[in-house]
């Protein structure tokens, strides 16, 4: 009995190792996440909004350039409505409010941006999956 405890320990260290990989890699997931929202969040609200169309997937065929316009928008405030919300390993969904004016007309405006986010597991990134918001 006492010759096979340290095999049982053994084995018993090794299912309790390989058993925990999965929720550090979902602790790796859910900081890159966090970390790719505040930098989202950074760009749209003190950066040029242009920039945030680095936020979606390279394999995304959807057209990176901003409209002429955006240049012309000033976000005034940028506040998270709902906290994230994972909806499965690789989907994340989260809304935000954004108030925002356009330098010409100098009136605030608001929209609710309801972003859903994708893991990929190849890059270990979160990209923009949803539609970038439209400023009217």
């Amino acid at each position: 009995m006492t010759r096979r405890m340290p095999a049982i320990a053994c084995l018993l260290a090794i299912a309790l190792s390989l058993f925990g990989c999965g929720s550090v890699e979902e602790k790796k997931q859910a900081i890159v996440l966090e970390n790719t929202l505040a930098a989202y969040e950074n760009t749209v609200r003190w950066g040029n909004l242009s920039n945030a169309y680095q936020f979606l997937s390279p394999d995304d065929d959807r057209d990176r350039q901003a409209p002429p316009d955006l240049n012309d928008i000033r976000v005034v405030s940028y506040e998270v409505v709902s906290s994230p919300v994972r909806m499965d390993e690789d989907t994340a969904l989260q809304t935000v409010r954004i108030d925002y004016l356009r330098v010409d007309e100098q009136k605030v405006r608001n929209l609710i941006d309801r972003q859903v986010w994708k893991y990929e597991a190849d890059s270990k990134l979160w990209y923009l999956d949803s539609e970038f918001p439209e400023f009217h």
